[in-house]
């Protein structure tokens, strides 16, 4: 009677640890499931452009000439729909929300970036102009572009980027 009493006392240990680890089992599946529902993987759709580009020669259209300007260390990078132009010669950096479209980059709604002001709009052109950016809305023609190499034009430049 004692042996069936002890082998009882053991089925029901066991079975409460077995209900236990299978809940514990359950809860932690559960868990990651709602984990992994809850979150959303954001792709980056700059696609080629998704590069860190360095300004290395600018082409005047009217003229055929041609300046090199890598020592100047002008930098744009490109990751969901906000490229970010950098100089560093002023170390000055801008955010600009840009529109990809076949051949077209539509550069819109430049920034300074200044988080003490909340990153201000550009009003005066003059500041982006040595980072190869003539208007507040710039439109560039995308003559190539490749992993290694973009190059952009618009009515009066030719902007040759090298990918870092």
């Amino acid at each position: 009677m004692e042996r069936k009493l002890l082998l009882l006392k053991q089925d029901f240990y066991n079975s409460l640890l077995m209900n236990r680890f299978s809940s514990s089992i359950i809860l932690s599946l559960l868990l990651a499931l709602f984990t992994l529902s809850a979150c959303t993987l954001e792709t980056d759709s700059s696609g080629d452009l998704g590069q860190y580009w360095h300004l290395i020669n600018v082409d005047t259209l009217a003229t055929n000439g041609s300046c090199d300007v890598s020592p100047k260390r002008v930098f744009w990078a490109f990751q969901g729909q906000i490229m970010q132009a950098y100089d560093s010669n002023n170390e000055r950096t801008y955010s600009i929300h840009y529109e990809h479209t076949g051949n077209t980059l539509k550069l819109t709604e430049p920034r300074k970036n200044d988080r003490e002001h909340a990153d201000p709009l550009v009003e005066d052109v003059s500041v982006l102009r040595p980072l190869g950016i003539n208007a507040l809305e710039e439109t560039f023609s995308i003559e190539q572009l490749n992993g290694e190499r973009m190059v952009l034009a618009d009515t009066i430049y030719r902007l040759h980027f090298r990918a870092q």
